[in-house]
């Protein structure tokens, strides 16, 4: 796949379709609103549809035929509270009443059960689809910007990232990056537990790295990675 310049937030509907959600053209084009759908077996990519807003740096996760759209940066670069539901039976995007608690982009979302966890560097919030209303949970905030994010075996994993630092003696702004991978039982974000954070010391990312393409898979082997 080939996708230029563009950056977008992906996630997959179903095991044949991956669906490429708003982001950012460049300076001629901007922000997107769109939608597009991915056909892995094809390898054929449509336009499907657009949010109501469009933002970059968002969340996303597919609950059955529902894309969720959390926050993101408008084309100010200033983070929205919007949560944006785009419905791929019928190519339509609403908002929902319950917002983001606040405004947040460099978001990640992560789907458990009926519950979705998002975090980022300041904020962690679990959003109880079924219920549409929001849990404040800051104590399991990332820390970090730009860091991969799963669930796996009951966990919830964060790994690399890194945080956009002033030196202040140059006054000139530098990433420090990580190579940690560290864990904690989604239990304990539910139940709104202190934050006891495991590190993974014997699995490490090869170098300290930003991460923006992440993803569990069963390798030939039968392993999870």
């Amino acid at each position: 796949m080939n996708f230029g310049r563009r950056r977008h937030s992906m996630v997959f509907g179903n095991e044949t379709s991956l669906y490429l959600v708003a982001g950012f053209a460049g300076v001629q084009f901007g922000l997107l609103s769109s939608v597009e759908k991915y056909d892995t077996r094809k390898e054929i990519c449509m336009l499907v549809g657009d949010l109501v807003y469009a933002v970059d740096s968002a969340a996303c996760i597919a609950d059955y035929n529902i894309l969720y759209v959390f926050g993101g940066g408008d084309k100010d670069g200033n983070p929205v509270n919007f949560v944006q539901a785009f419905d791929t039976t019928r190519n339509t995007c609403t908002l929902l009443v319950q917002p983001l608690p606040r405004p947040a982009k460099l978001l990640r979302a992560v789907l458990w059960d009926r519950l979705v966890i998002v975090t980022c560097l300041e904020s962690c919030f679990i959003f109880n689809i079924e219920k549409q209303l929001w849990y404040p949970r800051p104590q399991f905030r990332s820390g970090k910007i730009h860091f991969g994010c799963v669930i796996e075996n009951q966990r919830l994993y964060v790994f690399g990232g890194g945080n956009n630092v002033r030196d202040p003696a140059t006054g000139v702004f530098g990433w420090i990056l990580s190579d940690q991978i560290r864990y904690v039982p989604v239990a304990d974000i539910v139940e709104d537990k202190p934050a006891q954070w495991m590190g993974a010391e014997h699995h490490r990312l090869p170098v300290p790295c930003l991460v923006h393409a992440y993803a569990a898979v069963t390798a030939a082997t039968g392993t999870r990675r």
